[in-house]
């Protein structure tokens, strides 16, 4: 029988700069998209705040259940 599940991928430096920030962006939309599901089942608000050495501030979202 054939393991199915994905490897766990290390956490350390992505040093080719295009890959860095395609998972980046990736794990990004994967991030605001949980904290939008967490407003939802706790009705609360929540917030993302994101600053790269890039970018002073990459992401602001903000996301509120009843609006």
């Amino acid at each position: 029988m054939s393991d199915m599940t994905r490897k766990r991928r290390r956490n350390t430096r992505i040093l080719d700069e295009s890959a860095r920030k395609i998972i980046l962006d990736k794990t990004l939309a994967s991030l605001c998209k949980k904290a939008e599901e967490m407003s939802i089942l706790c009705d609360t608000k929540v917030s993302v705040i994101i600053f790269t050495w890039e970018k002073p501030m990459l992401c602001l979202a903000v996301f509120n259940q009843g609006q």
